[in-house]
């Protein structure tokens, strides 16, 4: 399993400026995290797309972890922003630092070792099961898809699940500034089942947007997956992550699915957490009173952030 701290397609300036003109990397004695920041009107906040990176690429020891995030969180400080946001959902953290709100927290990492029967061998029975039906029908997996059929498959899933949604801009921008990307469908007799965004870097893919239709035929996602981790495979990467799990749990039934839906790949789990820092606590209880009464008018409850969620 690939070091958490290794740098990755999330640190590139490609990827950052898919996000924002306003990124970088903050540095403290030597240590580093990728950022960007969003400004809109009056709010601003600053999302982490890496974990801590030491001057060698190894994993800090955990008794200095605090003092490390504690400096690079002063240097986010001089950015003015509002808040430090939830990092991206692969990135987690061994602490929540003094001051910031956070729940526990992990991403679900699968090896792409040994050959394609041993990676089918560690997943969960069911998985192998609908898999092994899903390879004797007619399903085609492209990995060079239209970007505007994965756009609106994603979108429509994210509509369901009153979540915000990647633009149709933004998945153009990765296509042609970030050359490391695949765009996956998966059809049955021509009929979209279901869609994926996957970026990789040396040593590992990442599922960063997904969407399915209504009624997906039972295997075809999970189809769609094993095939996306052999093409990983077969460019010699060695993991794939499928970015976020809630350690702390969660009493919403289709979160709940999803997340048993991920670690029956057979993905490993490394304890960790996620946490945010509020830097400008009016600023930012008065962009959590507008999101609130947006969703109110638009009959769409804000519910918060993973954070908020998972401290109720």
């Amino acid at each position: 399993m690939e070091n958490k701290f290794n740098k990755s397609f999330f640190y590139n300036e490609a990827y950052l400026n898919t996000q924002s003109s306003e990124n970088g990397v903050l540095e403290f004695e030597g240590f580093e995290v990728a950022y960007y920041i969003q400004r809109k009107g009056i709010f601003s906040k600053l999302s982490f797309t890496s974990g801590v990176i030491s001057p060698s690429g190894e994993a800090i020891d955990l008794s200095d972890h605090a003092r490390v995030v504690s400096g690079l969180i002063e240097q986010a400080k001089k950015l003015d922003v509002d808040y430090i946001a939830q990092p991206m959902a692969h990135v987690f953290f061994d602490s929540i630092p003094e001051g910031a709100i956070g729940v526990k927290w992990s991403s679900p990492v699968i090896s792409l070792c040994g050959d394609s029967e041993d990676i089918l061998a560690a997943m969960h029975k069911k998985h192998r099961n609908v898999i092994r039906k899903a390879e004797k029908s007619n399903i085609v997996v492209d990995f060079d898809a239209a970007i505007e059929d994965v756009h609106r498959m994603i979108l429509g899933t994210m509509e369901k699940q009153n979540r915000g949604s990647v633009s149709l801009s933004v998945l153009k921008e990765l296509k042609d500034q970030c050359k490391n990307v695949l765009f996956v469908t998966c059809r049955v007799d021509n009929a979209l089942q279901g869609v994926a965004v996957i970026p990789y870097d040396q040593d590992k893919g990442y599922y960063l947007y997904g969407g399915s239709c209504s009624k997906t035929m039972p295997g075809a996602l999970n189809y769609m997956h094993y095939r996306i981790m052999l093409e990983l495979k077969s460019m010699k990467i060695k993991s794939y992550d499928m970015m976020g799990y809630r350690l702390a749990g969660t009493e919403d039934v289709k979160i709940q699915g999803i997340q048993r839906f991920k670690v029956r790949f057979g993905a490993d789990l490394e304890e960790g957490y996620t946490w945010k820092y509020i830097l400008k606590p009016r600023n930012y209880r008065l962009q959590v009173c507008l999101l609130k009464l947006m969703g109110f008018l638009r009959r769409r409850p804000y519910l918060g952030d993973v954070i908020d969620q998972g401290n109720k």
